[in-house]
């Protein structure tokens, strides 16, 4: 077989096992590069043929040669596989230490910053409960009825000198402010007040001479003042009656022990 020619005008000069390594473009028909490349003329392939058996002469020494080698190669190959074994045992095992001594590290570390979290807890409700305490007693409130009242109306935060302070707390959730102060936040002494100044609350603060119906003679009317005692001045229907009956008598309504 002759070389193939790249374009022709006609295949009929070319041998049909031929043919369909040809595309037609423009009236003439042209190899296709897709298949023609890696294409080895038959000039190639017969001085491949012609030194196929020293090739293969070859080959046959490259097989002697590896096979006499072969049983050194194996026991390097062997030494190596224990080499890379004993490495990778080693560094496994220093890995695990790694991981074990950080698995303690960090529980150790947990535990403290639990410890850390329960401590600051304890210490803010412990500012909470004494500033609520001393604003309850200075009003002389209840402080076993209201502080439980007054402590969840507060937090304590921690402000930007570093220093906590009580907040008073909206039914939103938002520190409230003072009454009548522009901007200026609560206190827990204001809060209290409110409470005493309330229907709900009043009843858990002794008399101070007179509350609700105003202050002794206050509507000209004078007699005696209205005295809830003892377990009395807690009870909400009591208390909401005897205020209503010194307020249409004019006299004080007196809380006592």
């Amino acid at each position: 077989m002759g070389k193939l020619e790249k374009e022709v005008g006609s295949l009929d000069g070319i041998d049909p096992r031929f043919h369909g390594l040809y595309v037609e473009s423009g009236g003439k028909f042209k190899l296709d590069d897709t298949v023609f490349e890696g294409f080895v003329p038959e000039t190639e392939v017969q001085g491949l043929a012609k030194n196929k058996d020293e090739i293969l002469s070859e080959l046959r020494m490259v097989r002697g040669k590896l096979k006499e080698i072969e049983p050194e190669f194996r026991r390097l190959q062997t030494d190596e596989e224990k080499r890379q074994e004993e490495k990778a045992r080693a560094e496994g095992d220093y890995k695990a230490l790694i991981s074990q001594t950080e698995e303690k590290y960090n529980k150790i570390l947990a535990e403290r910053e639990a410890e850390l979290k329960a401590i600051t807890n304890n210490l803010v409700n412990e500012k909470v409960t004494k500033t609520a305490t001393a604003a309850l007693a200075k009003a002389k409130g209840s402080v076993t009825v209201l502080l439980p009242h007054v402590e969840r109306a507060c937090r304590c935060v921690k402000d930007e000198s570093g220093d906590w302070r009580v907040e008073v707390l909206g039914k939103d959730g938002k520190p409230r402010l003072s009454p009548g102060k522009g901007n200026s936040l609560m206190t827990i002494d204001e809060l209290v007040q409110e409470m005493k100044d309330s229907d709900e609350y009043a009843m858990c603060f002794e008399g101070d001479g007179a509350t609700g119906g105003g202050s002794p003679g206050s509507h000209g009317s004078g007699g005696n003042p209205i005295v809830l005692k003892g377990d009395d001045r807690r009870d909400p229907d009591k208390y909401k009656a005897a205020k209503k009956a010194a307020a249409e008598r004019g006299v004080p309504l007196i809380m006592q022990e």
